[in-house]
């Protein structure tokens, strides 16, 4: 519970989070390995809504975005809400072609399926 009362706040506030992107690109390429690891290890009844569009491996990367900047409100963010939608993005491509990269093996020839 919360004692007094509850106001809007007459100001924004600003959460800066910015990294190089060398940084950030390096972040997401380790997450999307353990999160390749965990999609794969995974059964399709197990997976959430999301997790299996991310299955999916192509629709991620073109759909995460619109869904940023149509569902989310980005659009009306602007700037801002195109750079986070942009990010989404490229986080989902780099899972995406760590997704590929695990189902053609680390030489490019295919594994084959169980």
């Amino acid at each position: 519970a919360l004692d007094g009362e509850i106001h809007q706040l007459s100001g924004r506030i600003r959460h800066d989070d910015r990294k190089p992107l060398s940084r950030w690109l390096g972040a997401q390429a380790r997450y999307a390995e353990a999160e390749a690891q965990h999609l794969l290890g995974a059964r399709w009844g197990q997976l959430g809504w999301a997790d299996r569009v991310r299955k999916l491996i192509v629709v991620a990367p073109w759909l995460v975005p619109l869904y940023c900047l149509a569902v989310k409100g980005g659009l009306l963010d602007r700037l801002p809400g195109w750079h986070y939608a942009m990010q989404r993005g490229i986080a989902e491509a780099v899972l995406s072609m760590k997704l590929i990269e695990a189902k053609l093996g680390s030489f490019g020839s295919p594994h084959k399926e169980n």
